[in-house]
């Protein structure tokens, strides 16, 4: 849910003309994002048994990590070749595949 409202409050920060219109936008942004974390480790505390628990948090941690070493790269490209304010177009695009991802599976996991 909240990466789905991050993705939703990402689209405005792209047609931001000025920055006092853009800083509300990504403080929002970011607050969102930010409850995503906390949240998937605990989800992934209560549905692991105890004896998998630390290879599941060192897996994501990795994954955690990998995503930080690699976004600033791939926003670096997008700002290169399109220009900064399509950054946050990504941003959003790739919110809402993540907010339709866990939508799926969310879907798929009830049905069974």
């Amino acid at each position: 849910m909240f990466v789905g409202l991050a993705g939703l409050v990402a689209l405005p920060s792209f047609l931001a003309p000025t920055l006092l219109c853009f800083v509300p936008f990504y403080l929002a942004i970011f607050f969102f994002i930010g409850a995503v974390e906390p949240l998937l480790q605990s989800k992934l505390s209560a549905e692991v048994t105890p004896a998998r628990r630390g290879l599941l948090m060192g897996l994501v941690t990795t994954s955690g990590s990998l995503a930080w070493s690699v976004s600033p790269m791939a926003g670096s490209a997008v700002a290169i070749f399109l220009g900064i304010r399509y950054v946050f177009l990504f941003l959003s695009i790739f919110l809402f595949i993540t907010f339709a991802v866990c939508l799926l599976w969310r879907w798929r996991t009830a049905r069974t």
